[in-house]
């Protein structure tokens, strides 16, 4: 049944341009790599057709950047997650997170906390047996929960620069530690926590369970207090602590990661999904294809209906360094071949 006149205009009077924001760490990284090495291509049909025909660019490849610019906000890292636990922001603080360094004589691989099973208990206990060494020398050391954790330098031992560790997770950390500025106070305090880490209760009994060792903190993040312009977006999806900070500082309403949520925002809305990111860092492709199938039904699948029945205009797309602008395709284009997703995703298409 054809809409009446009168019905045609308060669509168009009422419809407006709408763009969803989607953030998938994790989606990109290692497909070269695996591509590589196993001949392996990924499969995803929602995902190929969303991307068949969309736009490509480069986009920065920390994503907290990338979401940080959409809600027009500026400040550490530290600060927007202690805004994201429900904490405030305080200036001068560093995250510093727990970790192990799989080591060998060429390299330092970063495997975080949240894959250790380190338990809330554990991580309050290991820093009890810290604070020796931090209260001795000035430090305050806060356990945010069991793989946030934070920490206030005194003047004059800052810790060195160090990339966020989502970043790093999985990589090879030694060149990263070797070539940051490092001063002999700061090389001194840490050889000491060093020390203190190997001798310590929690990481003994770890060891005796066949559980890798807590052998590292991972200082990174600090910088300014928040700093709010004017956001883009009008809502934010997402569970990550720092990306719901951001929020916070925005004054953006912030919700748990839905479908439905996100097609049915007023106005544009920004998607975090962090579901590859783990599986792509430590290169678990098994685990990595169960969750990108996933993404494929929940998520991908929703948004290209979602584009043909215009409930949203455009659909950017942003995964390790690349952003994909996805239109509702018009005309001809719609009886086009759906370009086979190794291309859309800029890989070779294997022989």
């Amino acid at each position: 049944m054809e809409p009446s006149p009168d019905n045609r205009i308060l669509f168009t009077l009422h419809w407006r341009p709408m763009t969803l924001h989607l953030f998938i760490p994790g989606l990109l990284a290692r497909l070269p790599e695996w591509q590589r090495d196993y001949g392996w291509t990924p499969h995803a049909p929602a995902l190929q057709a969303l991307l068949s025909g969309a736009s490509r660019a480069s986009a920065d490849p920390d994503p907290a950047t990338g979401v940080a610019g959409l809600l027009g906000v500026r400040g550490s890292a530290a600060a927007f997650r202690r805004l994201g636990q429900g904490d405030t922001a305080q200036p001068g603080w560093f995250c510093a997170d727990p970790v192990h360094l799989r080591t060998d004589v060429d390299s330092a691989v970063l495997i975080e906390a949240e894959h250790l099973g380190l338990a809330l208990g554990e991580a309050r206990q290991l820093r009890d047996e810290l604070l020796s060494l931090f209260a001795a020398d000035g430090w305050c050391l806060e356990v945010g929960d069991a793989t946030y954790w934070y920490a206030l330098p005194p003047a004059g031992l800052l810790p060195p620069p160090l990339p966020a560790v989502a970043l790093m997770a999985g990589e090879d950390v030694g060149n990263s530690i070797r070539t940051a500025s490092q001063s002999t106070a700061w090389k001194q305090f840490y050889a000491e926590l060093q020390m203190l880490l190997t001798q310590s209760t929690i990481n003994l009994e770890r060891e005796a369970r066949g559980q890798s060792a807590i052998n590292a903190l991972w200082f990174w993040g600090a910088g300014e207090q928040p700093r709010v312009g004017r956001a883009t977006v009008a809502s934010v999806l997402t569970g990550e602590p720092v990306q719901v900070g951001m929020a916070h500082a925005a004054g953006v309403p912030v919700a748990m990661p839905e479908p439905q949520a996100a097609l049915s925002a007023a106005g544009d809305a920004l998607v975090y999904l962090d579901t590859l990111r783990g599986a792509a860092a430590y290169d678990d492709i098994e685990a990595w294809e169960q969750a990108l199938a996933e993404l494929d039904a929940r998520w991908f699948a929703p948004l290209v209906q979602a584009l043909e029945h215009r409930q949203v205009d455009a659909i950017a797309l942003y995964a390790d360094g690349t952003r994909w602008q996805a239109g509702r395709r018009r005309g001809l284009a719609r009886w086009r071949r759906e370009q086979p997703l190794t291309q859309s995703l800029g890989l070779e298409a294997v022989r």
